[in-house]
Formats: C-alpha cells, structure tokens, sequence
C-alpha cells in the first residue's frame, strides 16, 4: 500500500492533458471531478504555450498544475525538468494517458524512481508520421519490460498498445448518467438562442485532430443536405485542423450550414438541442462522446471502425467508411426512427457506464 505524506493525501501526477479537448482530456477532468478530493491530490503536468482545456476549472478543484517545456522545441530541456519534478515532489502514484507510446519518458523516469505508475490506453491506432511509428513501436517494447499498472478505455485499444497478450485492465469510460439526461426544458430554450428552432441539427464532439476524419464529415453532411437543405452541423471543439476543415467548408459550400463552437463546457445541454450524432472517425479508443450522445438519446451515425463496446444500443448505427458519401446520406435519411429520449439514461446504465464505479476502480489502481 502507497505511503501516506504529512497531509494524508496520495499524490497523483498526472499526464495527458492538453489544450486540445478531446477523449483523454474530457477523460481526466471526469476523474478530478469525482474522485476523493480529502484523500486524493491530483498535480497536472502539462506542456508550455497555450493554455491546458479545463485549467480554471481544475485550480476551482483544488488541482495543482506543473507546466514543463515542450517535448517537441527543447527535448534535452524537458528530460531535465522531467527528472527535477518526478524526483522533488514525493509523488505516489504517475497516472500516465497516451495516445501512443511514442513518448513513454515519463513512465520509464518514474518506474526508475520506484514510484507506483500507471498507463492507460486511450487509443485504438493512429495516424501519424513514420518517425512517431517508429517511436511508438519502440515504446511498446520499452513497456514490456516496465513493472507498471496497465489500463485500457476498451478491449481493442489494450490490444494495440500494449499487445495481444499483455495483462491488462478495461476499465471503459462511465460518464455521469443523470448530466446528459434529455431535457425537452432545455432543448426548447438552446434552440432558441441559436436560433435553430425550426432545423434539423447534427452535432459532433470531438478534437479535430486526423482521426477523426472532420473533411470526410462535412462531405457526408452535405450530400444529406439534398434530403434537408434546412439542416445545421455543430461542431464541437478545437485542434489543429480546425482551418483546413473550415476552408473545406467554405470550399464546397457548406460554411453556411456548418458552426465551430470551438471548446464548451455545455455539451449535455448541446446535446438535448440536437437531433442525429455523427462520428465519422479512422479509429477510436472508447470515444466518451457517443456515450454521452446515447445517454441523451439520440440517434447515432458512426464509422464501422469505432469500438464495439461503445457502440452498444439501438441508437447507434454503424456505417462503414468504404460507402460512399451518398451512402451514408440515404442511411442517415432513412433511418431516424422515433425514440423516447429519456431512455437513453437506462440504455447507460443497463451496460455498466455509469461513472461511480469506474472511479472506485481508479481509486483503487491509484492507491496500491
């Protein structure tokens, strides 16, 4: 069992958190949230220059937050601060979130240090350079032989990350249900505001980063746009694709019937305004955000490539991304069947996404 300091608090580092919102982000601000804050300090390390998502809301929290130099603009100097704050700051447990293994330091310097650490998986592949392939292969075998606590958000994404026949946990993404419950109160009121009262609205949660396919949405959205030319698309979130995706609109001719919400901390109630859920992407670990999308009970149009296990209700169909644009425009047309939305909460908790006990587990992982 860890050690308890002079506070009687377990400290928690805790890695992942960036300035783009996305799964992991969206991932670590639920635990800060709900976790055991009398028993818990949570410190999180990020990279300098724009500010991390959620980091007013963390400070409200009570989290403390370390900013380090950027990986990428001086490695000798984040190496140098990495050892300086894993070393000096007595922590019990380094709560590691990866995309991929191609920057395992941290891990390695706090197995080093003999400090309990702790991986998860959040990702079932990815697209990137051959170099960060290259790395990331050369993490993989690197955590082999790392006496470290594995997680993964889904099945799949273990699998990839630390291989077939790694030992590791699932622990998928809960959210908290009651948060995302339908509310035709606000529903009504949202589409008010935005002026939307009268259109059909498609939302879509996530970073704009390469896997999640946003130039290949807009394309479907605007082959749908022959079946409702009165639809609107809200995009929720940033990344640093959010221009091309723009231009891309403008490009085609959609930027009309296309908004850029960019960060928000109201997705429940984005959510309860809108009408179909979109998710188009190359590959996912356990996207949080069409759980969320279910439990608001709506109707969910995602690629034949997101995890299963996150796919699980009769709200959700699958599409393959080999149909072409006019294919999924025609599937989503004919089939947004009528559903009392309030279900969605039970369909939720039917298949054990509720939050509580997901944070007992992590809690647990945590301590010892």
């Amino acid at each position: 069992m860890v050690k308890m300091k002079n506070n009687n608090k377990i400290r928690v580092l805790v890695t992942g958190m960036s300035p783009n919102l996305g799964g992991i982000e969206t991932y670590l601000f639920k635990i800060a949230q709900n976790i055991n804050r009398e028993r818990f300090e949570l410190v999180f390390l990020v990279s300098e220059g724009k500010r991390a998502c959620y980091y007013n809301e963390l400070n409200q929290l009570g989290c403390k937050i370390l900013t380090i130099p950027s990986r990428k603009s001086n490695y000798y100097l984040y190496i140098n601060n990495l050892l300086k704050i894993i070393s000096k700051n007595n922590y019990d447990t380094v709560f590691c979130n990866y995309n991929s293994l191609s920057n395992p330091e941290v891990s390695i310097i706090s197995r080093i240090k003999r400090i309990n650490t702790i991986i998860v998986s959040h990702n079932a592949n990815s697209i990137s350079s051959i170099k960060t392939n290259i790395l990331n292969s050369i993490g993989r075998q690197i955590v082999k032989f790392l006496d470290i606590r594995r997680i993964s958000v889904s099945r799949i994404a273990g699998e990839w990350m630390f291989g077939s026949k790694s030992s590791f946990k699932v622990i998928n993404n809960g959210i908290d249900v009651e948060r995302f419950a339908f509310s035709k109160v606000i529903r009504e009121k949202y589409r008010g505001v935005l002026g939307l009262t009268n259109n059909e609205v498609f939302i879509s949660v996530s970073a704009f980063r390469p896997q999640k396919n946003h130039l290949r949405m807009i394309e479907i959205f605007n082959e749908y746009l022959k079946y409702n030319s009165d639809a609107i698309l809200l995009l929720v979130g940033e990344g640093p694709l959010v221009d091309s995706v723009k231009a891309k609109a403008i490009e085609i001719g959609v930027d009309q019937r296309i908004r850029f919400l960019g960060i928000r901390n109201d997705i429940s109630e984005l959510l309860s305004m809108s009408d179909i859920f979109i998710l188009t992407s190359f590959y996912e670990g356990f996207p949080i955000s069409l759980v969320e999308a279910q439990a608001s009970g709506l109707k969910c149009f995602v690629s034949d490539i997101i995890t299963k296990e996150a796919c699980f209700s009769p709200l959700c169909q699958q599409i393959s991304l080999n149909s072409d644009n006019q294919e999924w425009a025609k599937i989503i047309a004919n089939n947004q069947t009528n559903f009392n939305r309030h279900l969605g909460v039970d369909i939720v908790r039917q298949n054990g996404l509720d939050l509580d006990e997901d944070i007992k587990t992590i809690e647990t992982m945590l301590t010892f």
